[in-house]
């Protein structure tokens, strides 16, 4: 009779696996993984409400092994093959790898009897904004896998809650405690190997590229071969772009790692790992025309807005907030009309006011209707869509301090195409 894999809990950068028997498993769920042990004490140990990490890998192993772990089993097939008909999952790794503003994700390993393996990310959500997104998150995910040729996006195969028991002592008043019970929300999907987290970073006095690991180790990438990275990244948000309804995913912020890269392959292919929204940002009246009828002006307001978010970091992702330079512009465009390239055979506006169908690809159309606008035109567009961002007084005041040039980039770029 199977009793079912064996669990093993890692924390990145530690040696061995840990387990109840170890003073991190006690430590509060909340933190950086690489910094777990940094100063750890006994003394440190989680007194209040909130779950400690033991908490959570137990929820955890709680979530895979529903169903005699048949959403592992479903996933390694996806992955790795279908087995054998007893090849069944003899050992699974968990490996806790950092804490987001929305999810704690575990990096979890699979091994089957006979070898088989595959990798899987379990992002889990306990605070409420994490618990409101998850199930949408997973919705979008699983959408976005079909829309495109080459998927950017990791495949998800399974989404739920666990009861999350805390071992701490209960103080009522706070979230999740007292009579009130608290979950965790699971989603399981795709791990990249390979892939880490990136964000612009001062090493050695000049602006560089810091990718991590997540044991802590940091490699550094010149900011000119670095370009490949935006190029991409403009590419993948105009390939999920849907230029008949303005959909688009948003929010994304390099801030918060949406994106990953891995430094190893030539070329530093680009993943995006997350997608919060996706929806249009431009409202359009139910009985007016809609945004086919309105193509360009709406993909001229997808493009700004790329132009500008993707010059934006945190310095090593949790510091100040820093402007790219102007070759980050420069691939972003290109990756932008790489992107519609990709799209041409979709080009279905209703209408061409501007009588430009018929006279080449949507790359060319979007180009000449960019070269029509002069730089005052452009920074005033600019300012207009700045000042309808969410609230956020830095941002705001970060892309308007930068405004002048980077209207005027732009405009060079398409008055010399």
């Amino acid at each position: 009779m199977s009793t079912g894999p064996s669990f093993i809990f890692y924390i990145p950068g530690e040696t061995g696996p840990i387990s109840i028997e170890s003073p991190l498993w006690h430590l509060p769920l909340a933190g950086n993984s690489a910094d777990f042990s940094k100063d750890f004490s006994a003394a440190d140990a989680a007194t209040g409400p909130g779950p400690t990490i033991g908490d959570y890998f137990t929820a955890a192993r709680a979530f895979l092994e529903k169903k005699n772990s048949r959403l592992l089993e479903a996933a390694l097939s996806v992955l790795a093959g279908k087995g054998q008909e007893n090849d069944t999952i003899q050992r699974v790794e968990l490996f806790l790898e950092k804490h987001g503003a929305f999810y704690h994700p575990l990096r979890v390993k699979i091994f089957s009897e006979t070898g088989r393996a595959a990798a899987l990310v379990l992002n889990g959500a306990v605070s409420r904004p994490g618990l409101a997104l998850i199930e949408d998150e997973y919705q979008l995910l699983a959408r976005l896998e079909k829309q495109v040729a080459t998927a950017y996006t990791p495949r998800v195969f399974g989404v739920g809650i666990q009861a999350l028991k805390t071992s701490a002592p209960e103080k009522k008043g706070v979230l999740g405690t007292g009579s009130e019970p608290r979950n965790v929300g699971f989603l399981v999907g795709e791990w990249f190997e390979g892939f880490r987290e990136f964000h612009i970073s001062n090493f050695s006095g000049k602006p560089q590229i810091a990718v991590w690991a997540s044991n802590g180790d940091i490699d550094y990438l010149p900011l000119e071969k670095a370009a490949a990275l935006y190029e991409q990244i403009a590419h993948i948000l105009t390939a999920y772009y849907n230029v008949d309804t303005g959909e688009q995913v948003f929010p994304w912020h390099h801030a918060a790692g949406d994106f990953v890269v891995n430094p190893a392959v030539e070329g530093f292919p680009v993943k995006l790992i997350t997608v919060r929204g996706y929806k249009s940002l431009i409202g359009f009246e139910p009985d007016g025309p809609g945004p086919g009828d309105h193509m360009l002006p709406a993909l001229l307001f997808f493009f700004l807005n790329l132009t500008l978010r993707i010059r934006m970091d945190r310095l090593d992702g949790v510091g100040s907030l820093v402007f790219l330079d102007e070759n980050v512009l420069k691939a972003a465009v290109n990756g932008f009309l790489r992107g519609l390239e990709d799209k041409e055979k979709q080009f279905s506006a209703p209408e061409d006011p501007e009588g430009l169908k018929g006279t080449g690809g949507l790359k060319d159309i979007f180009a000449r209707f960019m070269a029509n606008f002069n730089r005052e035109q452009i920074e005033a567009i600019l300012t207009r869509l700045i000042d309808a961002w969410p609230i956020n007084a830095s941002e705001q005041t970060l892309a308007g301090v930068h405004l002048k040039s980077h209207a005027a980039c732009i405009h060079s770029l398409f008055k010399n195409r």
